[in-house]
């Protein structure tokens, strides 16, 4: 297993993540960690050795004093990127370090740990990498207590370990499953971006469902603009939101149909503007 942490700013989530990989199950069927870090600038790059020998420290006394059989024969590596690593350049990094793990021995899984100081584009360029591979996951673990958590997820007396988020990612099954059903199909997905671009023109967001005569109405005249000769019938449209329910893509109530999270999320992912 591999697990790749972002390296700057505040880095309070080093220790519990490394403790949440160590005992999941993909590691324990690895019995193999290589932890990785990335400095994300020219401070990090500096600090990163005395940090992770920290690190290491409290990892083997931590080790040594557990008696179970599955972490004393799981062979832990720390590894320190040489150079100051661009964010820009996260996805391509991560995809080299994905082949070169890959061409050595058998990954089971990558792991992204954030931290809270870490920029939203390696959150991002991390979700998009996982379109192409299947094994990556990111994690986030709380810095202190949040009291904002939602009642079923707030446990303030858990370790860090156990309180580890995980975030959904454009390669999960989730998300990837109702993505390639959309892009294969012009229509749903002409019917979806039609959906976008309704409620990106009201004025009150909130307002943001609409009757099938409004979405049919829209989706023809945008036809009519790009000088397509066939209209969208009623019939039709009706059979598409179907279709676009089942994926949880849209909801409706009322005759009156509004995106869910995960079709705005793809909306924006297959958007022409």
């Amino acid at each position: 297993m591999l697990l790749l942490f972002p390296t700057a700013g505040r880095m309070d989530h080093v220790f519990p993540a490394i403790q949440y990989c160590i005992h999941s199950d993909i590691t324990t069927r690895a019995n193999r960690l290589c932890i990785h870090f990335l400095p994300l600038n020219a401070i990090a790059l500096e600090n990163l050795p005395k940090f992770a020998s920290l690190i290491e420290n409290q990892n083997t006394e931590k080790t040594s004093r557990n008696e179970s059989k599955d972490t004393e024969t799981l062979e832990v590596e720390f590894i320190i990127s040489a150079e100051v690593l661009e964010v820009g350049n996260w996805a391509s990094e991560i995809e080299r370090i994905i082949q070169s793990y890959k061409s050595e021995s058998n990954l089971l899984e990558c792991t992204v740990a954030l931290g809270s100081q870490v920029p939203d584009v390696v959150a991002l360029q991390t979700s998009k990498v996982s379109l192409s591979h299947s094994i990556i996951s990111m994690i986030r673990v709380p810095a202190g207590y949040d009291i904002q958590t939602p009642p079923e997820h707030f446990n303030p007396g858990d370790s860090l370990s156990n309180q580890v988020f995980h975030h959904e990612l454009l390669g999960s099954l989730s998300v990837r499953d109702p993505l390639i059903f959309v892009a294969k199909n012009n229509t749903v997905r002409e019917v979806l971006l039609s959906m976008r671009g309704l409620h990106d023109s009201l004025k009150n967001p909130r307002e943001g469902t609409f009757k099938s005569q409004e979405i049919v109405k829209n989706i023809n005249i945008r036809r009519k603009d790009l000088l397509k000769k066939k209209e969208m019938k009623s019939s039709q449209l009706s059979n598409i939101l179907k279709s676009l329910r089942s994926q949880n893509l849209i909801s409706s109530e009322k005759s009156r149909h509004g995106l869910t999270n995960m079709g705005f999320v793809l909306s924006g992912i297959l958007s022409e503007d």
